[in-house]
């Protein structure tokens, strides 16, 4: 018969005891035992602004860079970033922009990135037949995503105006 009481309040400790610490560890603050806080990085996107364009080699395509602000208290490593390039113009696809390559940002620090543009053939002939005899054009970045760490994150707005971007020489 000690037996059943003893089983019955090792249950009862087993069951109500966690109930119990987070009662006591979250008395300041109930509804965060029920509905977690939301995480810095779900309410405040990084920053990226355009700071110019590097050519590292006339016959390949320019390279666009940005500063990546973080405005998050932890380092970020950035895997990759991608975006559609498309004309300011005309709308039309031009291509593609990427880095693929690791990249660390200091927490509450910016760093600055290099998008490598690569153009359709379509997009060739678009810079080319809409855009001779001008020395530079303007691109919008869209679809960018981003992998943060493993968490792949998507900006559903475009990068205007990017530019003004060189026109590439055949």
């Amino acid at each position: 018969m000690n037996i059943k009481w003893v089983l019955l309040a090792i249950s009862v400790v087993t069951f109500l005891g966690p109930m119990g610490a987070a009662l006591v560890i979250y008395r300041d603050n109930l509804a965060t035992l029920v509905v977690p806080e939301t995480p810095e990085f779900m309410t405040v996107a990084p920053e990226i602004e355009y700071v110019g364009y590097q050519i590292i080699d006339p016959l390949k395509p320019p390279s666009l860079k940005f500063k990546i602000a973080n405005p998050y208290s932890i380092n970020l490593r950035l895997n990759s970033i991608s975006a559609k390039v498309f004309c300011s113009d005309h709308d039309t696809l031009l291509g593609f922009a990427n880095e693929t390559g690791s990249i660390n940002i200091p927490a509450k620090s910016p760093a600055i990135i290099s998008l490598v543009l690569t153009f359709t053939s379509e997009g060739d002939m678009h810079i080319i037949t809409n855009h001779l005899g001008k020395n530079d054009f303007y691109v919008d970045l869209r679809g960018l995503a981003l992998d943060i760490q493993g968490i792949k994150l998507r900006y559903e707005e475009q990068i205007s105006r990017v530019g003004p971007i060189p026109i590439p020489t055949p």
